[in-house]
């Protein structure tokens, strides 16, 4: 069985694209744009994101928005990737 999609993220410059808003137009009582804006920590563009708040409390909701920005964000940035605070941390404990 497929997941459900909870959250979809998308440029802000660029907007949604059309089969998000069409993903939101199913149930939009509980698919609301979410007032935030998600920043890549590297390169420093503005991401918006459209989530069905009927599948994600406000704990998933943020969990999905810092694994987002950490994780897909920042990959997509791989070739001037800083590493996390936690990975500094990591490679400091391994230096002599």
């Amino acid at each position: 069985m497929r997941d459900r999609v909870a959250i979809v993220f998308y440029p802000e410059k660029e907007g949604p694209l059309p089969a998000m808003l069409e993903w939101q137009r199913r149930n939009p009582d509980w698919r609301q744009p979410l007032p935030d804006v998600v920043v890549c920590p590297v390169c420093g563009i503005a991401v918006r994101a459209i989530a069905d708040l009927a599948l994600l409390d406000p704990t998933q909701l943020r969990q999905a928005i810092a694994r987002f920005r950490d994780d897909h964000l920042r990959a997509a940035c791989s070739e001037h990737h800083l590493p996390t605070e936690e990975e500094w941390a990591v490679m400091g404990a391994w230096v002599g």
